[in-house]
Parts: C-alpha cells; sequence; structure tokens
C-alpha cells in the first residue's frame, strides 16, 4: 500500500494464501469518513508490498467494504495515494474531478468500465512511482491524459 493510506485495520482471512476455483466475497471495516477513493489491498509476500483489489460494495452504515478474491490472506482497506492525474494536475484539480466524474458516472456502469478502472488501479502505483523517476514518462502520461480530457469536453 506504498501509494496509499491505510484505512482500517489489517484483517487475516485464512488460512493464508489459499486459492479457490472461484471468487468468494469477502467484507472487512474501514475507517474514517465517507467511501470515496476507498480500495482494499491484499498482502503480496513475495514483492512485500499491496495488490489493489477492487471494491464490490461499501455499506457507509457499518463501515464495511465487500470485495471478490479467489485467495485468502492479509487484507486491509485503503485511501487511494496520489494517483497519475493528482500527479499531474494537483489532487483538487478540475482536471481530477472530471476523469473523477468520469470514473463514476460512467465507467463504473458497465462491466468493460470497471474492467479499466480495475485496470488503472492495478498499474497507478507502478506509473506513478516511474513518473516521479522520469520527466519523460509524466509528460506522456500527461499528453495522454489531455487526449482523454479533450474528448470529455
Amino acid at each position: 500500500m506504498s501509494d496509499a493510506e491505510p484505512s482500517g485495520p489489517a484483517v487475516h482471512v485464512g488460512p493464508y494464501r489459499t486459492f479457490f476455483n472461484r471468487h468468494v466475497s469477502i467484507t472487512i471495516p474501514y475507517s474514517g469518513a465517507g467511501s470515496r477513493d476507498l480500495m482494499v489491498c491484499i498482502y503480496n509476500h513475495v514483492l512485500d508490498d499491496w495488490d489493489l483489489i477492487e471494491p464490490e460494495s461499501v455499506d457507509t452504515a457499518k463501515k464495511q467494504v465487500t470485495f471478490n478474491t479467489q485467495v485468502l490472506g492479509l487484507f486491509q482497506a485503503g485511501r487511494a495515494g496520489v494517483c497519475p492525474a493528482e500527479l499531474i494536475y494537483g489532487k483538487n484539480s478540475q482536471e481530477v474531478q472530471q476523469l473523477k466524474n468520469f470514473r463514476d458516472n460512467v465507467l463504473s456502469k458497465t462491466a468493460q468500465g470497471r474492467a479499466i478502472i480495475k485496470w488503472y488501479y492495478d498499474w497507478s502505483p507502478a506509473v506513478v512511482k516511474g513518473m516521479k523517476e522520469a520527466a519523460a514518462l509524466k509528460e506522456e502520461v500527461k499528453k495522454s491524459l489531455d487526449g482523454v480530457l479533450l474528448m470529455l469536453r
């Protein structure tokens, strides 16, 4: 969870690294206000880091997040850290808000859109890390995001 902030206790659901041939649904607690940008992470002992899992649902009244997985392990809810768009435009920028609105109001409504969101969550930490290390990558990502924003207008 190197690019995310923990938002609740780490919860061990075991036996550790048990694999299933189908998805199982798990619910864990989260803390903090609201559910915006809430995600779930599973600890990856090989990389000594956290891998993202897209939440299926969030119960704000009970402060619980539910997700599907095929492996048991150590899970923790977290809030997204800096994403590529925030690194380029700033966290509270109009561009970031426009992209989040597109995610929430368009992409999240279809299976294909949710697959794009998952892909984005999976790759964002590596892209952010690369952008911090290479200005040329940051410029290329900016060109791509500028193109997306142009299409959304």
